[in-house]
């Protein structure tokens, strides 16, 4: 099984972006490691998790994958270098790079997404757009080894893709 990173905004990640997906990844058996830029991160509907890793500690190394979370907070990430450095690794070393809601504009910023297909949250669109995306309108899309999803109602499609890449 893999090793996951999932990482959330300290402040106003979307619930479902989180827990459902991360239901489903645990029940395959994957090992998932939560990080994020504070000890302790909230999400939009107010509920505490407690982070196990600062993302300043963590090396790509350590994982198989790397799973943005959306929401509003996730805009933290946009400018976020060493996580958009991450994102780029986590990519040219052909592992996993999944992202929901708002954060595919985080692939997009960290220059993965040229020539690719992904979807994201209308209001970042534009945002896939201009990284050179191919935006398809779809709740999940998968283009080799990125996974995009465009909000919390594909939460549970975007969880599956997950485990689906793994299981090739």
């Amino acid at each position: 099984m893999a090793k996951l990173l999932m990482v959330v905004a300290p402040r106003d990640f979307r619930d479902e972006e989180y827990f459902v997906p991360r239901e489903i990844l645990d029940q395959a058996g994957h090992e998932v490691l939560v990080g994020s830029l504070e000890k302790h991160a909230y999400s939009k509907k107010g509920k505490e998790l407690i982070v196990e890793d600062l993302l300043e500690d963590l090396e790509v190394t350590d994982f198989q994958g790397i799973v943005m979370v959306g929401g509003s907070g996730g805009k933290v990430y946009l400018e976020n270098q060493k996580v958009l450095g991450w994102i780029k690794e986590f990519h040219d070393k052909g592992l996993l790079v999944a992202a929901i809601c708002m954060a595919p504009a985080i692939l997009a910023r960290a220059g993965i997404l040229k020539g690719k297909k992904s979807t994201v949250h209308e209001h970042y669109k534009q945002e896939v757009i201009d990284g050179g995306a191919e935006y398809q309108k779809q709740g999940v899309v998968r283009d080799g080894n990125i996974i995009t999803a465009n909000g919390p109602e594909a939460s549970e499609d975007f969880g599956k893709e997950i485990v689906s890449y793994f299981a090739r």
